[in-house]
């Protein structure tokens, strides 16, 4: 998060009079005489007891609450506090800070107040006394010190470094500041909030017209009731031009429609990505001129002239965006197969390749070429030959720099594999980038093969949630804090099964407020391959209704045995996977997250040793991120501790080979080319005990320029050598995700093409429009903008 400074804070919340009295005792007369009631507007720091006491006796005075609308007489004492504890907790949510719980908090609010009475119950006589005296200024010392609802192990639930020297300073001297959320974060919130936004006018826009509407129909049997009323509506005048948009009608709008509007390439991209065919396509203009008062004897719309007119058009579309395409500097390539209908016969299969390239901002599909498995040539090859093809016609084989792709035996064998023989084709070894979700799938499935769980029915009532032991393991409860951080960044743009998986996983633990909220569950759909995160939302659903499958006979849903296995499997993946699923797909931080994952597994057999073995050994054949090629992306990881980047940064310096630069990785198996060599790790292993000569293979190939790795690493922010590597490194894409979605668009368009050339065609063009007007819903603001 970004460290900026503070704009709004808590005292702005609080409403802290323009000056303040001197500190010591207050009472609620003072707040008003004050001027309570005015905004405070000047910077401040977090809200101090101060000013906790004062809102605390603003809400108590009833002279005050006599003035707002709606309540009689004052609050009482905890209902008050409660009043404060809301004003004060957007603050620790926007600083990351953990809470005590609503009536902890509350309690202390009530006994700051008490303490305070306390002293103003001394008589006059008696404060003059040393003792008094030193109880007055221990309160005034209290009241200037930040008030403490932070949870007292708050800096062991913190994992972010710049919150817990925000948490110190609040603590000590106050100095430190907070303001907004880091950029990233902040964007995708207020995209969500543009589109609820958005949402809600659209439905108060329908809701109008629809009132104009009846209101327009009601009008129209009146006037064909009164020819009095019709003459006077043909000699009225129009009305004038300052009359409030919302009075006036819309009245229609002239066009020129040209004979050659089927040719017009927007029309035919957004036509072909809507899939409407060239009949329907011609039949809607011929009935849309003849509703609008036009002749459509003067505009071309047979069937034959958009057919025609679409296949040229959407020719000329796929080459232009060819021409115009420019491939990035350090380019991931990505790929994927599937079965499809043929073009010839849609009753039969084909092998389809789909080839990607681009970074982490931009991406690009090159093409969808078929092919047949089967033949004296190996699949790999195959893919070799089709894939490094489409490069040479995109002309950006030499910006690629790493592979991304799914982890099966075609693409990772160690003889003529994928990966190896597009490296052959390339001439020159690539970066090993296993699809850390195809890693995450992997792990899954082999734990839940092992426990042999069934499939839930739908269901929506009471839950059980997760109820810790007696003797659970101390490092439980801190896993169980960091997922429901990691769950608050991440829920606000999450949607579909991710988000109904984060959820559910808060709902399982009994998370603040998740427990409370009602849920429904979703209807469940099919369990296979390709949707293999039912096997975590059907495991959480059958965990939570446990308390009411045991009342069912045995065998209806589940057997004894299976409940057991079911709660199991519940427990790792809300305490164990679910944390490093939903941050698997940044490449720095990939490295730091495999090797906390391991550490975590090992641990985890102290409370379920089956679990933690079947999953080790599934993850230690998909340790590529901590292999020496791929471990100088930690360097630019946030999340690495200082103190293991610095020796991280040491043990590539110690490895530093004689001859520089080393273009090729020096442990792989077989050639440059083949596949790298995984490490041998330990419950003890750190980042830097993995370094290797092959660190300075990696860094060759990311263009990252190791004259920062002598500097001391709160240097290396302001180093040139650092900041254009973060970027090279930051451009690598870790995750095969673009590549199934690319899977999906030919599966979706195959039907509407008639060779394949034309196939190739329509998906550049659903490609190109997909990318100009992602959301369809959007189009008419934003054609409103253009002609504006």
């Amino acid at each position: 998060m970004t460290r900026i400074q503070l704009s709004q804070d808590a005292a702005l919340a609080l409403r802290l009079p323009p000056e303040q009295p001197q500190p010591g005792l207050w009472s609620g007369r003072q707040h008003h005489q004050c001027g309570w009631h005015h905004h405070w507007r000047q910077a401040a720091k977090w809200s101090p007891d101060l000013a906790v006491h004062a809102c605390m006796l603003y809400n108590c005075d009833a002279q005050l609450h006599a003035k707002r609308p709606g309540l009689n007489g004052a609050l009482s004492r905890f209902e008050a506090a409660k009043v404060v504890l809301e004003q004060v907790r957007p603050f620790y949510g926007t600083a990351n800070i953990p809470m005590v719980s609503d009536r902890r908090a509350c309690d202390k609010i009530v006994a700051l107040v008490d303490a305070n009475n306390k002293l103003r119950r001394i008589p006059q006589a008696r404060r003059s006394s040393e003792a008094t005296a030193r109880q007055v200024d221990a309160m005034e010392r209290r009241l200037d010190a930040t008030f403490p609802l932070w949870s007292p192990n708050a800096e062991e639930l913190i994992r972010n470094p710049e919150d817990v020297a925000f948490l110190a300073s609040m603590k000590g001297d106050r100095v430190a500041t907070f303001g907004a959320f880091d950029a990233k974060l902040q964007s995708k919130v207020k995209r969500r909030q543009e589109r609820e936004a958005g949402a809600a006018a659209r439905q108060a826009r329908f809701t109008k017209e629809q009132q104009e509407m009846t209101v327009t129909s009601s009008m129209a049997v009146l006037e064909s009731e009164s020819d009095e009323d019709s003459d006077a509506d043909e000699t009225a005048a129009p009305p004038a031009d300052n009359t409030p948009s919302r009075e006036r009608k819309k009245t229609g709008t002239t066009a020129f429609i040209p004979p050659d509007i089927l040719s017009r390439p927007s029309l035919v991209s957004l036509a072909t990505r809507l899939k409407i065919t060239p009949m329907q396509q011609a039949a809607f203009t011929r009935g849309l001129i003849a509703e609008s008062g036009g002749n459509s004897a003067n505009i071309s719309t047979s069937y034959a002239t958009a057919d025609r007119s679409r296949r040229q058009v959407l020719e000329a579309i796929s080459e232009e965006h060819h021409k115009q395409w420019t491939a990035p500097p350090m380019c991931t390539l990505h790929w994927d197969s599937k079965l499809t209908p043929m073009l010839s016969n849609v009753h039969q299969l084909e092998e389809r390749l789909t080839v990607l390239v681009g970074d982490a901002e931009r991406l690009k599909l090159l093409g969808v070429p078929a092919y047949t498995k089967g033949t004296d040539e190996a699949c790999g090859t195959i893919i070799a030959r089709l894939t490094c093809k489409l490069l040479q016609e995109w002309c950006c084989a030499d910006q690629v720099v790493n592979m991304a792709f799914d982890t099966t035996a075609s693409n990772t064998g160690h003889l003529t594999a994928a990966c190896i023989a597009i490296q052959l084709s390339l001439g020159r070894p690539l970066l090993w980038s296993g699809c850390r979700h195809h890693i995450g799938e992997v792990l899954l499935s082999h734990i839940f093969t092992d426990l042999k769980n069934l499939v839930p029915h739908e269901y929506s009532g009471p839950l059980s949630c997760y109820i810790p032991g007696d003797a659970e393991p101390p490092f439980l409860g801190k896993l169980h804090a960091e997922l429901t951080v990691c769950a608050a960044g991440v829920l606000d743009y999450k949607r579909g099964d991710y988000r109904e998986f984060v959820q559910l996983c808060l709902v399982y633990l009994g998370a603040a407020g998740a427990a409370q909220t009602p849920v429904t569950f979703q209807r469940p759909g099919a369990l296979h391959k390709a949707r293999w995160m039912a096997k975590l939302l059907y495991t959480l659903k059958l965990a939570l209704m446990e308390q009411h499958i045991v009342l069912l006979p045995q065998g209806t849903i589940t057997t004894r045995q299976q409940v057991l296995k079911i709660r199991a499997f519940a427990n790792f993946i809300t305490h164990i996977y679910a944390t490093w699923w939903l941050t698997c797909d940044t490449a720095v931080d990939a490295a730091w997250n495999d090797l906390t994952l391991y550490h975590h597994l090992y641990a985890y057999k102290s409370v379920d040793e089956g679990i933690a073995a079947s999953a080790i050994k599934a993850m230690e054949r998909h340790l590529w991120y901590l292999t020496g090629e791929m471990l100088p992306l930690a360097l630019f990881s946030t999340k690495v501790p200082v103190g293991e980047r610095r020796a991280l940064a040491d043990a590539i310096l110690e490895h530093k080979p004689a001859d520089l630069p080393l273009r090729a990785p020096q442990l792989r198996f077989g050639t440059d080319f083949g596949k790298p060599k995984f490490p041998t790790l330990s419950p003890t292993t750190s980042l830097a005990d993995l370094a290797n000569p092959d660190c300075w293979f990696g860094m060759h190939q990311l263009h990252v320029d190791p004259a920062f790795l002598s500097l001391e690493v709160e240097d290396w922010a302001t180093s040139a050598a650092f900041q254009a590597g973060a970027v090279n490194v930051r451009a690598i894409t870790v995750v095969n995700d673009c590549a199934e979605r690319g899977v999906k668009l030919t599966s979706d368009f195959v039907a509407a093409a008639r060779s394949e050339q034309h196939l190739q065609n329509v998906l550049q063009a659903v490609e190109h429009d997909r990318s100009k007007q992602p959301n369809l819903r959007c189009c008419k603001r934003k054609l409103n903008t253009d002609q504006d």
